[in-house]
């Protein structure tokens, strides 16, 4: 512990002329004679006892001489001011300490003179200092008691002269989320506060908190209506709360919100848990209905808060039956979607057989009936209708695979909008979490959909060997037919050249 103020009474042998401490620093005064300066031990003695990574500088004055203790070689300075000093001369003393976030946390010099400092400051300082604190990137702020034993808790706020230990049900990141998704707080950038920043937890120990948890009440306060409102802004020390869009704003005075005790307790339990904006929404609607005032809206009580909470019961028992009907409508639609998926699978197996059918058929067709001769094929004639027949029936079951590609996409695009469609009739009475967990977060859809892509890759690459046979065996009699021809086309010649007499060597 170290109390810097009787520290520095005792070094300088007198008190303070004026003495202060803000949020970074500390500052005190004194006037004193020449017999009451210390030596220079007693000097180090006393700035030693600065915690690590704060800077305390003093300084010693007359008329026309000052002395740094902080800078290099100070000692010799300062016992030559000394000593040019006449027994009656008074010189000025300051102390200064330049307090810096060290670990996340903040020493305080004395907590009488750091509470007065927090409780003058008006609402809106007081909300940008927080706020700036926890820019830091932590979420909590730390208040190191230096000068007294006690503390002080709040949710993510401590005052303790000991190290501090947090178990946070919910982070405040979480917490701040969650009540920034439920209310248009348009000052949410400028101040990043929450009521729970100044909800008091635990009991307090040790005196001199007295005005800290007057002055953090307050604060409480008034985030909470500016919170439990559905829009709410803050311009020139006034409050605008606006409880429901059909409502107009009214604008409030930041003390006539202070005071109220109630609310924040039905900010506590609307933001307790994930259905806060279902919550909000009952507590907004209750006030519109029965606080039609400003002074109703300032006098809310905790008739309100029960009303609210009954409310809150009959939704969930609506909201409970609405929940079961989902789902006896999911389990109809997950039956139904193993249906159709069946029925667009068999479509496709159903689709190659009789195009594989056809094709055999029209092979049987070909080349075991009179179309052709079989003895002239395998002698390697094949007539020109034999091989445009063959190329029509080649396209016409890619075409046909095609098409039936483009008809299964297109089944499962309505399946897919139809449990989409069917989702989206509870966005408005669940929320996403519900609507999610009843769904099983798509599951079902995805395993579904996993399996017809599985039996359609399979099908289509029977299909495409199949289509890429049937080209083969094409090209094969567009091959022979194009020797027929030119073997036909040679003999012909010969035949001209023997009725003309002349022998092929010629």
């Amino acid at each position: 512990m170290f109390n810097i103020i009787s520290s520095a009474n005792d070094l300088l042998q007198s008190t303070p002329t004026n003495c202060s401490e803000i949020l970074f620093e500390f500052r005190s005064q004194y006037i004193i004679g020449k017999p009451q300066l210390p030596n220079t031990n007693a000097i180090l003695a006393f700035t030693a006892n600065v915690p690590f990574g704060d800077k305390i500088t003093v300084l010693f004055c007359d008329d026309s001489t000052t002395v740094e203790v902080s800078t290099v070689s100070w000692t010799g300075k300062y016992e030559e001011f000394v000593d040019g000093l006449y027994d009656d001369d008074r010189v000025s003393v300051s102390i200064t300490v330049a307090k810096n976030i060290n670990h996340g946390a903040i020493n305080i010099y004395c907590l009488d003179l750091f509470s007065r400092f927090v409780c003058h400051l008006d609402y809106e300082q007081s909300f940008e200092i927080f706020s700036g604190l926890f820019a830091h990137g932590n979420d909590h702020i730390i208040f190191r008691l230096l000068d007294t034993n006690g503390s002080l808790r709040t949710k993510y706020i401590s005052f303790s002269d000991n190290d501090v230990t947090w178990n946070d049900d919910i982070t405040r990141k979480e917490q701040l989320k969650n009540c920034l998704d439920a209310t248009v707080f348009l000052d949410q950038n400028k101040y990043q506060l929450i009521p729970q920043d100044f909800s008091i937890i635990g009991p307090i120990e040790g005196n001199g908190f007295d005005e800290i948890r007057k002055r953090f009440d307050h604060i409480r306060s008034i985030l909470s209506y500016l919170f439990l409102a559905n829009t709410s802004h803050i311009v020139n020390g006034k409050a605008l709360l606006q409880f429901t869009p059909s409502d107009p704003a009214e604008e409030y005075e930041l003390d006539e919100l202070s005071q109220n005790s109630v609310v924040p307790y039905i900010v506590d339990w609307v933001f307790k848990d994930d259905r806060c904006i279902d919550k909000a929404g009952i507590a907004r609607k209750l006030i519109s209905v029965y606080c039609r005032t400003k002074s109703s809206i300032i006098s809310i009580d905790w008739k309100l808060l029960n009303s609210i909470k009954s409310d809150y019961v009959i939704y969930q028992k609506n909201h409970v039956d609405q929940y079961i009907e989902m789902k006896n409508k999911i389990s109809e639609f997950i039956v139904e979607c193993a249906k159709q998926l069946q029925e667009i699978s068999h479509e496709m197996g159903d689709a190659f057989r009789n195009n594989f059918v056809a094709i055999l058929v029209f092979l049987m067709t070909v080349l075991l009936t009179d179309s052709i001769d079989f003895s002239q094929f395998l002698k390697e004639s094949v007539s020109l209708n034999v091989t445009a027949v063959c190329g029509v029936f080649t396209v016409a079951s890619a075409l046909y695979l095609i098409v039936t590609w483009i008809m299964g996409n297109q089944k499962w695009k309505w399946l897919e909008q139809s449990y989409d469609d069917l989702k989206g009739n509870y966005s408005g009475t669940l929320d996403e979490k519900d609507i999610e967990e009843a769904f099983k977060h798509d599951d079902a859809i995805k395993t579904a959909k996993c399996q017809y892509k599985s039996f359609r890759i399979k099908i289509s690459i029977f299909w495409i060997v199949t289509v890429i046979a049937l080209g083969v065996f094409t090209g094969v009699t567009a091959n022979l037919h194009n020797k027929t021809r030119s073997t036909l086309n040679s003999n012909t010649v010969v035949e001209e050249s023997a009725d003309n007499g002349v022998t092929p060597s010629e």
